[in-house]
Parts: structure tokens; C-alpha cells; sequence
């Protein structure tokens, strides 16, 4: 008998060292899924004496799923992970150790961000759709066996690789801040969002990506970024790279844009009419061009210099303009703050924007002053930019341009007959001093034709059939009327004052005349009634 009974307490004990307690899955719940998650759960946490399960709940209890926060069960017979890490309840709470949720087969989305896990197992996970396990510890993260994936977020993480080659139906990708050395997106034609910056990338290629809306990939290595094949493109940041150009024609639609810190020497965004935000500063950049909110802004330099040019917008929801804080947005410049512009009448909901150029000298060098059209318009370094109100042509004067050597002397040659100087362009107006009232007519004469004409179309009409122009004022107000020929730009201003005539024309001489001529009929008329009553009587 006795014998019999320790047989059998050494088969339980046998039993239960190849089955341990815990190996059994509860009631109604797939004993894969069951029993790779609970072993995570079990595993210790970054916080000493806890285990990851009791990291997520204070009530966690290995043999009761319906304990383990954040995991979300199907219903199907036996249950099988759905969600894990449901309502963001497995981020940031210092879970460790390695999860393998390899062959959860009905898993579509798993959030854990900002943890210290070192190690993620995602194969055989055929209809997984979300992965967020940015801020983690993890080395590798192989992707390959979930062809569903359309969202991936490895940010903040220690990856040297990521192929994404099998993840066709891949819409958004953010694996900045790793230590990648490549990345190929030829195969992620649904791709839409792209945020690979800080990492050591040396190129990169988007030609397939047609359907790109983002792009950022600032703080790597590449010399060369075309993003021509991207018209849908709305978002581009790309700063602290080594790019010398940029060319931005096929993106239209582009709203934002930094690329401060590269190796541009020219900007042209005259063709980004939707521009709304741009900072390029700190590049040997000698030649911007933008269009924001309707108004062309060309800054270039004179001298050893450099430009720099940084617009931000923002919604402010204040009733108080005036007392509206106003956000210190300038990096790397001096000012505290640049003025706000309203340009929306709304107050509750408004958006907001402010502009600076800045000059920049050379090393050893001073600037002087900015320019317009040969007019000093200011001394300081920091130029406010009033957005929606003007076109502007500035130039930023430097010194340290190299002085003439003084030539050699040489016999004094024949005079030569001297050449027609060029003309400098100039614009007349008539009336002469750009007075109309609305519905009135002012023509503008300029001395060179074949130019081009840049005006607001709310305050002006145009005509252009002859050569000189004819613009009809629309609204009261003042605006500016800018014609530019080859490199040569002329202005004049144009002053509309609210008109009480008729809108056939602003000329009041006729109207005047009229009224003259009927006074001095209606006098003879009184002046015979009143002697002819004299002859009678």
C-alpha cells in the first residue's frame, strides 16, 4: 500500500514538472494565445519586485485572462487575443523581457509604447493591422509575416534594419530615431506617411510613394532628396542633412516646409502657392523665393551674406487679440516673438501667422541694411514680413565685398563710342498720383513692355489689351501694383477711396458740367418768365 502511494505522489510530481501549473489555459480561452501571454505577464518588470502582470493591474491574476488590463479577447470558441494593449493600457508602465505573440492568428492591433521590452516576436500574425512599440529597447523587428499591416510605429527604438518589403498594404510608417542605414520603400505604394528622420541614412528614394501626403526626414545624411514623383506631397521637413538644392515645382499642393540647417544656396517656392509655413535658416542660402497667402516674397543679397526666411502659422482661439500670447517660434534668431497677422475676421477660431527675413553676414563681416527697389526700408538684421498686405522684393546689403586692385597703367586707348545704356524700368500713372475712387479707372504706363503684372484681384481689375494697363478699383483701400521685366521690378501704389458717383467712371468733370449748364438754363428760364410778367403787367 504503501508503495502504491508513493508511486503515485512521484507520477503527480512527474506530472506536474512537464505540465506546470499555469501551462493549462482557463476555461473557453485558446491555449497558445493563453500560454505565451501569460508567460509575459509572469516575467519580472523594470520595476523591482513586480512582474509585468501586476505592472498593468494590482488585481492581476495569472489563471484569470478577465485580470490582464489592455488585452481584449474575441468571441469565438475558444477565445483568442483580439487587441493587446486596448485603450493604451500597456503604455508606459515599465513592462520588460521579451513578447512573442508569434501565431495569434486573430491579433489585429498591439500598443505597447514606452516600455523596456527588448524584444518583439510579430510572425505569423496573418491579420495584424496596428503595431505601436515605439520607446522601447528593441534591437530587431522583423515585420515580414504581416501582410495586413497598414500602421507601424518603431520609433525611439535601437533598429539597424527594417524591411518592410512584404507589407504592401503599409499606409503609415514612423521609424525615426533608431540607427537605420537604409530604407526601402519601393514596395509601399500606399504609403502616406513617412517619418524616418534621425537615423544614418545616406539616401533615399520615395519615387514609388506617389501617394505621399508627409515626408520627414531631417537629421540624417542624404545630399540629395527628388521628391518630384510626390504631387500630393502637403508636408516636408528635411532639415540637418546635406542637401545643395531642392527642387519643389511638382509639389503644388505643398503647405509646410523646413529645411533649415542643409547646404542650399537658393530656394524657389514660387510655385507653392499653398505654402502656409516655411523655415530655412541656416543654410548659405543668397536667393529665396516664396508665394504665402497671394503675395510673391523674394529676398537675395548684396555683399558676403546670407538670407534666411521663417513663417509660422497657428490657430488662436481668443476673443482678445490683444492680450494673445504670441509664441517665441524663431530658432536661432534674436527676436522674442514676431508680430501676429489676423487674417481671418473670425476671432474664435482664427488663424494666425507671422513672418521674418533675416541677414546673416559671413564670419568677420556686417550687415548694413535691407533694401527695396534701391530704398532703404530698414537697419535691423530682422525684417517683419506683413503677411496677405504686399509683394516684396528685399535685398540684404553686406560688407567685405573684395576691394578692386588697382590696374596696371596702360597707354590710353582710342575712345570707343559708348553704348546706349539699358533703361531703367519706371511705371507712370495717370491720373499721376494713383488716385481713384472705386469704380474708377487708373492706366499705368510702364517704359519697357513684354513684362509681367502682379496685383491683388479684390482691390483691382485688369486689362491688358493695349500696352499700357487700365486696372478698374474694385474695393476701398490701398494696394500695390508690381510689373517686373527680366530682373528689373517697378511699383507703384494704388489709393482707392470709396466713391459716391456712379461706377461708370470716376471723372466727375462731365457730371459737373451737366449740372452747370442745366443752373444756367433754369436762370435764363426765370429771368425771361420774370420780364415777360413785367412787359404784361
Amino acid at each position: 500500500m504503501k508503495r502504491k502511494l508513493l508511486f503515485f505522489i512521484l507520477s503527480a510530481v512527474m506530472l506536474l514538472g512537464i505540465f506546470p501549473v499555469g501551462a493549462f489555459a482557463a476555461d473557453g480561452y485558446h491555449e497558445h494565445d493563453f500560454g505565451k501571454l501569460q508567460a509575459f505577464l509572469n516575467q519580472p518588470s523594470a520595476t523591482a519586485g513586480q512582474s509585468n502582470g501586476q505592472r498593468l493591474s494590482a488585481s492581476y491574476n495569472a489563471q484569470d485572462p478577465t485580470t490582464w488590463f489592455g488585452v481584449v479577447w474575441n468571441n469565438e470558441i475558444p477565445k483568442r487575443v483580439q487587441q493587446i494593449g486596448a485603450s493604451n493600457r500597456w503604455e508606459s508602465k515599465s513592462l520588460a523581457g521579451s513578447l512573442d505573440v508569434s501565431g495569434f492568428t486573430a491579433l489585429t492591433d498591439i500598443n505597447c509604447l514606452n516600455n523596456a521590452l527588448t524584444s518583439l516576436d510579430v510572425s505569423q500574425n496573418p491579420v495584424l493591422d496596428v503595431i505601436e512599440c515605439s520607446e522601447n529597447q528593441l534591437s530587431a523587428l522583423n515585420v515580414g509575416a504581416c501582410p495586413k499591416l497598414t500602421t507601424l510605429i518603431c520609433a525611439n527604438n535601437q533598429l539597424t534594419a527594417l524591411d518592410i518589403s512584404s507589407n504592401h498594404d503599409l499606409e503609415y510608417l514612423e521609424c525615426h530615431h533608431n540607427n537605420l542605414t537604409a530604407l526601402n520603400t519601393s514596395a509601399n505604394s500606399k504609403l502616406n506617411y513617412l517619418s524616418c528622420g534621425a537615423n544614418q541614412l545616406t539616401s533615399l528614394d520615395v519615387s514609388a510613394n506617389t501617394a505621399l501626403t508627409h515626408i520627414g526626414c531631417g537629421q540624417n545624411k542624404l545630399t540629395a532628396l527628388n521628391v518630384s514623383a510626390n504631387k500630393k506631397l502637403k508636408e516636408l521637413a528635411c532639415r540637418g542633412n546635406q542637401l545643395a538644392s531642392l527642387d519643389l515645382s511638382a509639389n503644388t499642393d505643398l503647405s509646410a516646409l523646413s529645411c533649415d540647417d542643409n547646404r542650399l544656396t537658393s530656394l524657389d517656392a514660387s510655385t507653392n502657392r499653398d505654402i502656409k509655413t516655411i523655415s530655412c535658416i541656416n543654410n548659405p542660402t543668397t536667393s529665396i523665393k516664396v508665394n504665402m497667402y497671394g503675395q510673391n516674397i523674394s529676398l537675395s543679397v548684396n555683399g558676403n551674406g546670407y538670407v534666411d526666411i521663417l513663417v509660422a502659422e497657428w490657430q488662436l482661439t481668443s476673443n482678445n487679440w490683444a492680450s494673445a500670447a504670441v509664441p517665441v517660434v524663431s530658432r536661432g534668431i534674436n527676436s522674442s516673438a514676431m508680430r501676429p497677422i489676423k487674417l481671418n475676421a473670425t476671432p474664435v477660431s482664427a488663424i494666425m501667422a507671422s513672418g521674418v527675413a533675416v541677414a546673416r553676414p559671413k564670419s568677420g563681416e556686417t550687415f548694413i541694411n535691407w533694401t527695396e527697389f534701391g530704398t532703404e526700408v530698414s537697419k535691423q538684421r530682422e525684417y517683419e514680413i506683413d503677411l496677405g498686405e504686399k509683394a516684396y522684393n528685399l535685398v540684404a546689403n553686406f560688407s567685405g565685398s573684395q576691394p578692386t586692385p588697382t590696374p596696371t597703367p596702360t597707354p590710353m586707348p582710342t575712345p570707343a563710342p559708348s553704348a546706349t545704356p539699358p533703361l531703367v524700368l519706371k511705371l507712370t500713372t495717370s491720373p499721376s498720383d494713383g488716385k481713384i475712387y472705386t469704380g474708377g479707372r487708373v492706366k499705368i504706363s510702364p517704359n519697357i513692355t513684354g513684362g509681367t503684372w502682379d496685383y491683388k484681384s479684390d482691390y483691382l481689375s485688369g486689362d491688358f489689351s493695349a500696352p499700357d494697363a487700365l486696372f478698374t478699383g474694385l474695393k476701398a483701400g490701398t494696394t500695390r501694383v508690381v510689373y517686373t521685366v527680366g530682373e528689373q521690378t517697378a511699383y507703384v501704389d494704388i489709393v482707392i477711396a470709396q466713391s459716391t458717383l456712379p461706377t461708370t467712371g470716376q471723372d466727375a468733370s462731365l457730371m459737373a458740367g451737366l449740372m452747370i449748364i442745366a443752373m444756367c438754363i433754369g436762370a435764363c428760364a426765370l429771368i425771361y418768365r420774370i420780364k415777360t410778367t413785367k412787359e404784361n403787367v
